[in-house]
């Protein structure tokens, strides 16, 4: 099929018009891997591409003509792409593969060059050769020359040994990336655990594994040149060996995920996480001194030949990931070699003994070593001295002794400092400063030393520019818990090559709740982690775990506390430990193995873990229903006391807040999530708190829950978190909704102050005109004409909608009316003919007095109503009385005669009827009774009739929501 696919692209070039053989030629090459076929355009420039997989075809379009070379391709069939077209369009280039099966489809550029991997399409499994980083985004392998496949070899005598091997499932399959920066992974992917040591000398890397298998390297072929030279493995009986020549300058990394085993090459200085210490040691039934390596969990010795050099090495693998000598230490009779993981000694004399013991390794012969105690005074592992190297940015033990070399007293070194600080010229008075503020720091006097600094940074504001000044300035904030401003200090241009720098930036935003940025501080830093000082380390990682955790990164979590669980931990740091790992027993499924362990913690004492444990314990209870919400209020509101401070209560106050919104208690849920909000405004989760706040108070007051709460106690609810009001629409008909809600229930007052809050400082336009004749309305119920008038002409706009203006003016009539401002409310009703117009028009006449145009107004608009026998309606019976009432008032008899004949009928028996028959009786007590009556009913019928009105808008806007 290959051949056919070089044939018909011979044919197809030859047939191509003559002209386009001036276009540029692109080379095409391409290659089958165990999971997917890479095809390669070789352009001369960078050209933009636009790839398609659809169905059984790929199609690529390139933004510029050429043809391409097919000559170059291989001369095989190819799994999962067949034969190619091309043609031109436009000014593009346009290339069609046919797939052969179900394909998926990957792109990216090396340079000019553009690949295209096209690999089954099987969406459950995972490719090997693209990789997760630590920080979890998909890293892309860079596309590199092929190679020559390499090599194995090995000598007769362990080709012989080959039958010796245990049995094994086959060959392992290296797995290699290229990730940004240029850094290569090796991945040796082990379906069950095993012990490694790793480690590089003259310019060769060593990987050993503690069993035998076959390792498949093929997948190397593409990264030759790229750091790594060549490869091969090492016949061993029992053990797997490889070894791999490697660019000069290259750093090692080994780590352990899961059961497979990762070693990384790269530029940046990598010590191991945990390091091997070594010390010289008399071991019993052995003469004389001994050098001892302490690790726990050693594989077998294994004595091998270095292929390179001709010499011989012991090479002892161990468990733990990241587990090396940080160290090489070289003596007469041997060396010990610095590692990215396990042991490897260089083996100079005869007869030398390497011995695994239950807790290390030992390096003997049988008349003891040549070794003194001044060749040892420089211990392998943490206690190692700076040998010439550059000072460290932070170096607490050095500043810890104080000027006196030969009195180690905490007080005669400050009381010397204090002497050189007082006997100090201008000249030098910050470098004394800058030795006292150090002594304080690493003694523990925090606050000193930060006062001093300051003090240094007044008197020359360009020290904040010195990478050591601003490392020690910022460490002493993280130290006093000034999170923010630590890690701001620590984040400078100066201090980016300065890894220990972002371990403790990583204490910084783990303090802030910034977890995800934390694990990636502390993951830039983890390289020289065991360089740090113990305290340090210990501080380092467990800012670490908690970041971890909080990223649900259960993996590191474990990984970190085995680290630490081999540091000098004091007791209340192993109840942390404890605490962590009841976490892990929690998520893991076993919620009765970790409420022991929880309350194990609780029992050790240590304030803050125990505090941490006891919300857990609860949270627990909670989750299993042994205990009720109440119950868990109450025993979380103790907890309050028990430790301030910190993520710990913000999380405390954050779940009291949710539990006290579930009781439908929202003002004391709102009250606890705002402290917590207010006390830690710079962590990071306080933002996910006040979208949790924002959510809580609109379900009240716009999902109508707070219809449930008595009305004064919502009105200060809404009141006491007014800035959670949201802005726009939903936050406009919360104040609504709750204003008419008041108005139902007579609270006048406090709706008034509701509405001219919108008004004033969110509403503008429309908006603002409409709630505006909605607060006028509410005035005039308040008997407050005048504020009625001020609000609504305070707030006329041209833009108004007609529907709005006519509802304002009528509300404006009113409160004239109501002003006696009578030929005014005259003059704005005229234009108008509604029934609410003609109704307005007879309250003018009315409270004017105006007799003769009342009656006449209401005769027209009551009409030919008393000759239908209809039941007459209130607001009909009203009009009807108040006539009467005029009629009275004004003497006319003989109105009050016709007004009886005509309604007399309608009026008995019913809603003011027998007030109707005192006014229109032809056998009346005394004039002067009925018009005191009449007055009586005059001043207020009308009155009471507008405000029920009004108040009804109210009412019933509420029964709407």
């Amino acid at each position: 099929m290959r051949a056919r696919l070089s044939c018909c692209a011979a044919l197809m070039i030859g047939m191509l018009p003559g002209a386009l053989f001036a276009q540029e030629m692109v080379n095409v090459r391409s290659a089958d891997h165990p999971d997917f076929t890479r095809v390669v355009f070789d352009w001369q420039d960078r050209v933009e591409y636009r790839p398609t997989l659809n169905g059984d075809y790929l199609e690529i379009s390139f933004d510029r003509t050429a043809t391409p070379n097919w000559n170059t391709l291989e001369n095989r069939a190819l799994r999962f792409v067949g034969t190619p077209t091309s043609r031109v369009e436009e000014g593009r280039l346009i290339v069609r593969f046919k797939v052969t099966a179900p394909a998926q489809l990957s792109h990216f550029r090396d340079g000019t060059k553009v690949a295209f991997d096209v690999f089954w399409d099987q969406r459950n499994s995972s490719d090997p050769t693209v990789k997760t980083s630590p920080a979890g985004a998909v890293e892309q392998e860079a596309l590199v020359p092929s190679a020559a496949p390499m090599a194995q070899g090995g000598t007769e005598t362990q080709q012989a040994a080959q039958d010796q091997r245990p049995v094994n499932s086959g060959a392992l399959k290296l797995g290699v990336n290229q990730f940004r920066g240029e850094r290569i992974r090796l991945s040796y992917p082990w379906e069950t655990d095993k012990l490694a040591a790793v480690f590089t000398r003259y310019n060769t890397l060593w990987v050993v594994f503690e069993d035998y298998r076959p390792v498949d390297q093929t997948r190397l072929d593409r990264f030759i040149g790229k750091r790594i030279l060549s490869g091969r493995q090492i016949e061993h009986p029992s053990m797997t060996v490889l070894v791999y020549a490697i660019m000069p300058g290259q750093n090692v990394k080994a780590q352990k995920i899961g059961t497979g085993w990762h070693i990384d090459l790269q530029d940046g200085r990598v010590v191991p996480s945990i390091p091997i210490p070594g010390s010289h040691k008399r071991i019993a039934n052995t003469p004389g001194e001994n050098f001892f390596f302490s690790v726990k969990n050693s594989g077998p010795v294994m004595v091998i030949e270095d292929p390179v050099i001709g010499d011989d090495l012991a090479i002892v693998p161990v468990a733990a990931s990241s587990q090396g000598v940080i160290q090489a230490h070289k003596y007469t009779e041997f060396e010990a070699l610095e590692t990215a993981q396990g042991i490897a000694v260089q083996l100079i004399a005869d007869n030398l003994s390497i011995l695994k013991h239950r807790n290390g390794v030992s390096v003997s012969n049988q008349n003891g070593l040549a070794i003194s105690q001044g060749d040892l005074s420089s211990k392998l592992g943490l206690d190692v001295a700076s040998n010439g190297e550059p000072e460290r940015l932070i170096d607490f033990p050095s500043w810890a002794k104080g000027p006196l070399a030969d009195n180690d007293d905490y007080h005669a070194n400050k009381h010397e400092l204090l002497y050189q600080l007082a006997n100090a010229t201008n000249n030098d008075r910050n470098e004394k400063r800058w030795r006292l503020a150090r002594f304080y720091l690493a003694n523990g006097r925090v606050r000193s030393a930060y006062g001093i600094l300051n003090v240094m940074k007044d008197d020359d504001a360009a020290l904040q520019q010195n990478p050591s000044f601003r490392t020690v300035l910022g460490v002493a904030n993280i130290l006093m818990r000034r999170f923010d401003e630590g890690a701001k200090l620590l984040t400078h241009k100066s201090l980016i090559a300065e890894e220990s720098t972002f371990l403790w930036r990583a204490v910084a935003h783990s303090g802030l709740g910034d977890h995800e940025q934390a694990l990636k501080d502390f993951l830039k830093g983890a390289d020289i982690l065991s360089l740090q000082e113990p305290r340090d380390r210990i501080r380092f990682l467990f800012a670490a775990i908690q970041s971890a955790y909080a990223q649900a990164d259960r993996d590191f979590v474990e990984s970190a506390l085995t680290v630490l669980r081999e540091l000098p931990l004091n007791a209340n740091e192993m109840t942390d430990v404890d605490y962590w790992q009841a976490l892990l027993e929690r998520d893991n499924g076993n919620p009765l193995g970790a409420e022991g362990a929880l309350e194990g913690v609780v029992k050790a004492g240590a304030r803050e873990t125990a505090a941490r444990a006891k919300l857990d314990l609860v949270n627990l209870d909670l989750e299993r229903e042994k205990i009720t919400n109440a119950e868990a209020i109450d025993q979380l509101e103790k907890l309050r006391f028990a430790w301030r401070g910190d993520d710990f209560e913000l999380e405390l106050l954050s779940r009291l807040g949710d539990l006290y919104v579930a009781q439908n208690d929202f003002y004391t849920g709102l009250k606890t999530l705002k402290l917590a909000v207010t006390f830690f405004k710079n962590q990071r989760r306080v933002a996910v708190l006040t979208r949790q706040m924002n959510r809580i108070y609109s379900n009240l007051f716009l999902s109508g829950k707070a219809d449930s709460m008595e009305p004064v106690r919502a009105v200060a609810l809404y009141s006491e978190f007014r800035e959670l009001i949201p802005l726009g629409a939903d936050g406009d008909q919360m104040a609504r909704r709750l204003a008419d809600r008041l108005v139902s229930i007579d609270l006048l007052e406090e709706a008034e102050e509701l509405l001219e809050h919108q008004i004033e400082f969110r509403l503008k336009g429309g908006a603002q005109a409409a709630v505006a004749s909605r607060l006028a309305m509410i005035y005039l119920l308040d008997s407050k004409p005048d504020k009625a008038l001020g609000i609504l002409r305070a707030t006329r706009n041209s833009q108004i909608p007609r529907d709005i203006v006519d509802r304002r003016n009528m509300i404006e009539v009113r409160a004239l009316i109501e002003l006696e401002r009578f030929e005014e409310a005259e003059v704005m009703v005229e234009p108008y003919r509604t029934a609410e117009a003609e109704e307005l028009r007879s309250d003018i006449y009315w409270k004017d007095e105006n007799w003769d145009k009342y009656i006449a107004h209401s005769n027209r608009l009551l009409g030919g109503r008393y000759q239908q026998d209809a039941v007459l309606t209130p607001e009909e019976r009203l009009a009807v009385l108040r006539l009467s009432v005029a009629y009275a008032i004004n003497n006319d008899k003989a109105g009050i005669k016709v007004l009886r004949d005509r309604y007399k009928s309608h009026m008995d028996d019913g809603l003011y009827g027998d007030t109707f028959e005192v006014i229109t009786a032809e056998q009346q007590s005394t004039d002067t009774d009925v018009r005191r009556l009449t007055r009586s009913i005059a001043s207020v019928a009308k009155l009471e009739t507008f405000m029920e009105s009004y108040r009804a808008e109210f009412t019933d806007a509420v029964e709407q929501n």
